[in-house]
């Protein structure tokens, strides 16, 4: 499913944020990524999300080279996966339904079949009270998880959440680790990083450590 080898990650004027990352995971399993800020978290997620591209190495996720993928594959790279930002990037203006429809939209979904889609997990997520909604008419937990909404309504083979609970209190934290839980007993591979270590210890996951860009 994801496979790194020897991957390095150098910005311009900069000292290397990863260096020779080594990483495989496997299809179907929930991994968290744990580590202070400024590890080097962001930038891996980057790569494996394709915004990105590693200064050297291999990246294979999906049986795709995402160091070789064109500029204009991307975007058929990333039908096929979803992601959770940190700081939501939803739509304001638009409503809870328009924002969770866009990947559908984009695939070229029907109307019909949109429809049904959306509102399938709108229900799954208890948002359907909330589809007429914009997000700043949400609270931050409604907000989070049309986040999530939106990432999975395509039915993605890998999840990527980069720290999905930073801007919850604890019990909306647990709340959305559930729901990441559940998406991953699916068959969705969840690749999560958080610096929660708390929320982390209540699940038994596989867990990996990046400090410095070097997996510990």
């Amino acid at each position: 499913m994801i496979y790194l080898k020897h991957i390095y990650k150098t910005y311009q004027n900069s000292t290397p944020a990863l260096k020779n990352i080594d990483l495989e995971i496997e299809k179907g399993t929930f991994v968290f990524l744990t580590g202070p800020s400024g590890a080097g978290k962001s930038t891996l997620f980057r790569l494996i999300a394709a915004f990105d591209k590693p200064t050297s190495g291999q990246i294979i996720v999906n049986e795709t080279d995402l160091t070789q993928i064109s500029e204009a594959q991307i975007p058929y790279y990333r039908r096929r996966i979803g992601v959770v930002f940190q700081d939501f990037k939803l739509l304001k203006s638009k409503t809870v339904f328009e924002n969770v429809s866009l990947p559908l939209q984009i695939r070229g979904d029907s109307p019909l079949q949109i429809q049904k889609k959306v509102i399938d997990v709108l229900e799954k997520l208890n948002l359907s009270h909330r589809k007429n909604n914009f997000p700043d008419q949400l609270s931050g937990g409604e907000q989070q998880r049309t986040a999530i909404a939106r990432a999975i309504v395509h039915q993605p083979s890998l999840l990527i959440a980069d720290e999905p609970t930073g801007n919850l209190d604890p019990k909306l934290s647990k709340e959305t680790m559930d729901i990441l839980d559940s998406i991953c007993s699916q068959g969705t591979t969840v690749f999560v990083a958080s610096h929660d270590i708390n929320l982390i210890e209540q699940y038994n996951k596989k867990r990996i450590h990046l400090i410095d860009g070097v997996l510990q």
